[in-house]
């Protein structure tokens, strides 16, 4: 079910309205309130990028996602690889992250069944999260479509970084 509202902003001084924030709500009982929102200033729209974010280290996810929200972007947060591709079914992205050892699914095997899928998440830029630096991890990652590959520990401006180069290209 989706529920859509405007909230108008109105400057109390002269009356004007300098920006409307268009919200529509995406309700669902099984997994809660998702809400987009899209930002609406004068004649320009803004749509926010829709990321998911897959790892099995609560903390690294909330790390990740307290850095990447309040930069703007869309937190989906699963802990698996199995819930990953759960939720690639059911929701389009503009970026996935994957950790690379994940109970279920690793993040390779998640990449693959993406790129060899049918799925309209199929050509989405992939950032794998590992604490593995050996070449033929890479090699490996590299072959099943990884977009980009960042060895932990790293800096979650470093991810910041890459996140925004990838999504830069894109047209919202």
């Amino acid at each position: 079910m989706v529920l859509h509202g405007n909230c108008i902003a109105k400057d109390k001084v002269c009356d004007t309205i300098p920006f409307i924030l268009n919200a529509p709500f995406i309700a669902s009982l099984q997994d809660g309130i998702v809400i987009r929102i899209n930002y609406i200033e004068g004649n320009r729209a803004m749509s926010v990028y829709k990321i998911l974010l897959a790892d099995d280290e609560l903390a690294l996810r909330f790390l990740l996602t307290e850095t990447l929200s309040d930069e703007g972007y869309e937190i989906t947060e699963v802990e698996d690889g199995q819930q990953a591709i759960e939720q690639l079914q059911k929701e389009v992205y503009d970026l996935i992250i994957l950790d690379y050892m994940m109970p279920e699914r690793t993040g390779v095997e998640v990449c693959e069944w993406l790129r060899n899928s049918d799925n309209p998440n199929k050509q989405l830029p992939l950032i794998l999260l590992t604490a593995k630096a050996l070449d033929k991890d890479k090699e490996k990652a590299k072959a099943a479509g990884v977009t980009t590959y960042i060895v932990k520990p790293f800096s979650p401006i470093q991810l910041l970084d890459t996140v925004q180069e990838l999504l830069k290209g894109q047209v919202k």
